[in-house]
Parts: C-alpha cells; sequence; structure tokens
C-alpha cells in the first residue's frame, strides 16, 4: 500500500524550483511533515550547541598546539539526528594556509574527539564522531563587497 506524497515548490525570479517540505498521509496517524536534512530537532540544536561551545573553549586553550599562530573559531555545529556525526564548520583566522591547517586538525581528530570527550561525559551518552570542514563565509563576503564596490565605482549612463 502506497501512501500519496504531496510535494510543495517555491517558484523564485530565476524559474527555478525549490523543495521546501514533503507531506505524507499515514492512514493511522494522519499527516505528517518531513522536512528535508536542513531543519534540526531541538535536541539536536541543544547537543549542537553544547559542541560548539567546548571545541571553541578547546581550541581557544590548545589550539596553538594542533595549529601554531592560527586563531581557530567554530562556525556551525550539524548534528545527524542520531547525534553521532558532528559536522564542525571552522574558520581560520591569521593564516593563509587554511587548507593545510585543516588538514592538520583532521589528523588529530581522534585526540581532539577524546578531549571533548572528557568535557561532555556526563552531558551526552556517546561522543560524536567529528568532521571537520573549513568555512569560507567570509571570503565570500569579502569578495561580495569588493564586487558591489566596483560596481558602485562604475560611471552611470544615462538611459
Amino acid at each position: 500500500m502506497s501512501r500519496p506524497v504531496i510535494r510543495f515548490f517555491i517558484n523564485t525570479k530565476d524559474s527555478q524550483y525549490y523543495y521546501l517540505c514533503r507531506i505524507y498521509v499515514s492512514p493511522l496517524i494522519g499527516i505528517h511533515k518531513l522536512f528535508n536534512m536542513a531543519t534540526e530537532s531541538k535536541r539536536q540544536q541543544r547537543f549542537a550547541g553544547v559542541i560548539q561551545q567546548d571545541l571553541a573553549e578547546l581550541f581557544q586553550r590548545e589550539g596553538s598546539s594542533w595549529a601554531p599562530g592560527v586563531f581557530i573559531t567554530v562556525t556551525k555545529v550539524r548534528i545527524t539526528s542520531d547525534l553521532a556525526i558532528a559536522r564542525v564548520y571552522l574558520s581560520f583566522l591569521k593564516t593563509a594556509t587554511a587548507q593545510a591547517d585543516l588538514a592538520s586538525l583532521r589528523k588529530k581528530t581522534n585526540e581532539i574527539r577524546y578531549k571533548l570527550g572528557e568535557r561532555i561525559k556526563h552531558q551526552a551518552r556517546i561522543v560524536p564522531q567529528l568532521e571537520f570542514f573549513l568555512d569560507d563565509t567570509n571570503e565570500y563576503v569579502e569578495k561580495m563587497d569588493k564586487l558591489f564596490e566596483e560596481i558602485s565605482k562604475e560611471t552611470r549612463q544615462p538611459d
């Protein structure tokens, strides 16, 4: 027996369609919303906040041994629904070799996970696997600012 699926889309100026949410009808319970991966439960959000705060303190105190001379900030943490994997987005300041610093951090993932586990052992049953990603939001903002400055400097021709 198949369940009817209703999909919602939104039309943008570029005529592209974006998937918002999916609703399926269950014969026993009724209508359920199944959101895409972007939505997280309250539990995931709280746990991500705990991990973000503890990792930030960990990088502040011991980050110089993992990436010397680099200031590491934890910009975002995303947790899977089973709380087993944490995707950590990092921003590196005062460095020109962010990819190399990220690679050195990835090599020390087990050590970082162990130290994180010591901090959250009374708050969580398991310590999630850590996956580190480079957050390039600052670079993107700088690039967009430069583009806007170039556009504003161009002389405008009357129509």
